[in-house]
């Protein structure tokens, strides 16, 4: 029990270190006047996007007891389709009173996902 509390925690820090890694450059880079209004709206829209599918995969790949770096590998190998993901999920966490349901809609999608299009 111990073992899996510490590799959860281990991963969601990794994840978020590796969100901060991304988001902080993005927020330097928006002092840029003009053009890093532009450059933070299209890499944050992206970053956006695969930030979401990874969270959402990461539940079937945590339970392969998949690394970080596996995790990223995994998200990258079918990157249209993981963005394509994640940019509904980005969509359907905006809509009010809706989002709320999204979270386990969402995971159970992921999860399906994974599966079908056999991602490993």
């Amino acid at each position: 029990f111990l073992k899996d509390i510490t590799s959860s925690i281990s991963a969601e820090l990794k994840k978020i270190l590796f969100y901060f890694s991304v988001i902080i450059p993005l927020i330097l880079i928006e002092f840029i006047p003009m053009i890093g209004a532009v450059i933070t709206l299209v890499f944050g829209t992206l970053f956006s996007f695969f930030y979401n599918a990874l969270d959402y995969l990461d539940y079937p790949l945590t339970r392969r007891m998949a690394g970080f770096r596996e995790k990223l590998k995994t998200v990258n190998s079918k990157r249209m389709l993981s963005y394509g993901f994640g940019a509904m999920a980005f969509i359907l966490t905006f809509i009010p009173v809706i989002n709320v349901f999204m979270n386990p809609i969402l995971v159970a999608a992921g999860t399906s996902l994974f599966y079908e299009k056999k991602y490993l």
